[in-house]
């Protein structure tokens, strides 16, 4: 499992200071089975794609989102990741995009979309099934 992360140059997305969050060891603590690592994990991930948005390092999330989805049938609390794939996709719907906020938005979806075949399979897990028909539903949407 996430043998492709060694290969990922994760300096690239490190933030000057002694604040910066390894962001291996984020993904990797998402699959911890103790929930407050996991949510803190998934909290510092999703300020950390932020962070990179803003400092225009707009394909942090193209790297994660393989990874998140990698991940996703063995994590205990599957709503985590759910919910950070759920934000991401969320950018494809906003309709007050620049036309190269746009392109990176729908590039986002279609990125979340790869992990359909692992969302139907998990589509009976009734901790996430609400999340998993919206992912679902968005990815089929034209």
């Amino acid at each position: 499992m996430l043998e492709g992360m060694d290969k990922i140059d994760w300096e690239k997305y490190r933030r000057l200071g002694l604040n910066s969050p390894d962001i291996p060891s984020l993904i990797l603590k998402l699959i911890s089975e103790d929930s407050l690592v996991a949510q803190n994990a998934s909290n510092d991930l999703e300020e950390q794609m932020e962070w990179a948005y803003e400092k225009d390092k707009s394909d942090l999330p193209f790297v994660i989102i393989p990874l998140l989805i990698e991940i996703l049938p063995n994590v205990a609390d599957k709503a985590l990741i759910t919910d950070l794939l759920i934000f991401l996709l969320s950018y494809s719907k906003i309709e007050t995009l620049s036309e190269a906020h746009r392109k990176d938005a729908l590039r986002l979806k279609r990125t979340v979309c790869e992990g359909s075949e692992i969302y139907k399979a998990l589509s009976e897990a009734e901790e996430i099934k609400e999340d998993i028909t919206y992912l679902l539903g968005s990815c089929s949407e034209e």
